[in-house]
């Protein structure tokens, strides 16, 4: 039983997306920051609960990266319905962002027709951080954290990109651009 429980945090978060855009369409902020909470609880948790014990798989790796996927898609929308003052305020970094997201996920589909799931480290920081800076952000309208997220998000993706450009043959799981120089 413990070994699916990654895989349901991941569906979750999945869940959660539509849910999320959902209550934001009905002006209600609290529920969409503690569904949000709640699907960051569950990024770290998933990955987390998979290593502690020892049932990683490619499908979670998939769903993990589709939950993660799923829930940043909705964000800037549910953001946007709730907090649209930010919204303006913040745009040029908000593009930044999901240009940063974006970019890899298209190259990676480009040349291995697949989504990719690497989760390096960098990405994972970078998951972090950017979660935890919108909390701060709208709860508190603290951009500081935001930017700096934005650009180790930009860093993190830049890696992405080289990861992308070194592979010859598509590899889940690769956790760092050193990773790849080691198999190499």
């Amino acid at each position: 039983m413990i070994e699916k429980i990654p895989n349901i945090l991941s569906v979750f978060r999945i869940v959660s997306a539509p849910i999320m855009l959902i209550v934001s369409l009905y002006g209600l902020s609290n529920v969409f920051l503690v569904i949000f909470l709640l699907a960051f609880i569950s990024d770290g948790l998933d990955g987390l609960i998979a290593r502690r014990f020892n049932c990683e798989s490619e499908v979670g790796g998939r769903l993990d990266t589709w939950g993660d996927f799923a829930l940043f898609s909705v964000l800037p929308f549910c953001i946007y319905l709730l907090w649209p003052s930010i919204v303006f305020e913040e745009l040029l970094f908000i593009v930044i962002a999901g240009i940063s997201i974006i970019i890899p996920l298209l190259f990676g589909f480009i040349k291995f027709k697949r989504l990719i799931s690497f989760h390096t480290y960098l990405s994972k920081v970078s998951f972090f951080l950017f979660s935890v800076s919108v909390f701060i952000l709208l709860l508190y309208g603290n951009n500081t954290l935001f930017h700096f997220a934005v650009l180790f998000q930009v860093v993190a993706s830049a890696e992405l990109c080289v990861i992308i450009m070194m592979m010859n043959k598509y590899k889940e799981n690769v956790k760092s651009y050193n990773h790849i120089l080691k198999e190499d």
